[in-house]
């Protein structure tokens, strides 16, 4: 059975049961989608060898005006949540603040998927508007630290991953090496 934060935070089926009106909708041909991932850059601050962007030119990212836009335009159909991520740091958009205050102001609650190295960089208001934030501590396979904002939000559920497997990643598979254990005792030492 799981906990009720592992239910929250976790890709599992017991969020289906808070959320009959969503599946009766479905049921009945209305869907809407009730949360958005966006990719507001594919620029990063680190090259992880398991990187499916690091191939690619890194200067993409939202015109700020036309990011606005489908927010608004995916919030009229119904989106209550936003998670920033993929593709690039979400850290690393010059107009992120600018974009969770538009969030903020129209009930959106968000998330943020990031490598943590520029999260100390962001306004205090910015980083106390989100519901939560994963950091991936693969990070530390190339930096010595990740120095998190200090005091941390209060409201803000801070999370960690790390990819096992990752230092070997040839692009078909991942196997278990010596470099995961101590991967893992990295992070929990952190």
């Amino acid at each position: 059975m799981l906990g009720s934060a592992e239910q929250t935070f976790t890709s599992t089926g017991a969020k289906y049961a808070r959320h009959w009106p969503m599946i009766e909708a479905l049921r009945e041909g209305r869907g809407a989608p009730q949360s958005l991932q966006v990719s507001v850059t594919n620029a990063c601050n680190l090259a992880c060898i398991f990187c499916s962007t690091d191939e690619r030119e890194l200067k993409q990212k939202w015109d700020i005006s036309e990011l606005i836009e489908a927010l608004t335009m995916f919030r009229q159909i119904g989106i209550k949540t936003v998670e920033f991520s993929g593709g690039g740091d979400p850290t690393l958009y010059r107009e992120l603040p600018e974009v969770v205050a538009y969030c903020r102001g129209a009930g959106l609650k968000m998330g943020m998927i990031t490598n943590g190295i520029k999260l100390k960089d962001l306004p205090r208001e910015t980083l106390d508007s989100f519901s939560w934030i994963r950091v991936s501590m693969v990070s530390l396979d190339y930096v010595r630290t990740v120095d998190l904002p200090q005091p941390w939000p209060n409201n803000t559920v801070l999370g960690m991953s790390y990819v096992v497997g990752q230092i070997n990643y040839n692009g078909t598979d991942r196997r278990y090496n010596d470099s995961d254990l101590e991967g893992l005792k990295m992070v929990k030492e952190y």
